[in-house]
């Protein structure tokens, strides 16, 4: 199984966090996917998001990597950034794409990413 990169995009006043609703599992996650042959793992992050969401963004820092927990999931960096530009846009991965006040996330939320959101 390959590596994956993953986003936490907050807005500028760091209250709000870009989720993407999955259209094979409707569930809500971070935006995010996985590293293609010779793909940096920044790079990767950068083209996920903008491809699951529609915006560009602008990474600030990578936030750890993370060992796989089950046999479902694999070893993921975790990289915060926020919105550059663009505005929202679904795609055949993504049924819906919004940001949701920190204090008020989805309940269709899977773990880790209710964890990796509070990192």
């Amino acid at each position: 199984m390959k590596e994956a990169a993953i986003g936490a995009i907050f807005s500028k006043d760091r209250q709000k966090v870009l989720l993407i609703k999955r259209r094979d599992v409707p569930v809500w996650v971070l935006p995010g996917g996985g590293i293609e042959k010779d793909e940096s793992p920044e790079n990767t992050c950068i083209r996920e998001v903008l491809e699951e969401s529609g915006f560009q963004i602008k990474l600030e820092k990578k936030v750890g990597e993370y060992t796989p927990k089950n046999s479902l999931t694999t070893f993921t960096h975790l990289f915060r950034g926020e919105v550059a530009s663009g505005k929202a846009q679904l795609s055949n991965e993504t049924q819906e794409v919004r940001f949701f006040r920190l204090d008020k996330l989805p309940k269709l939320l899977p773990p880790p990413h209710d964890e990796w959101i509070m990192e």
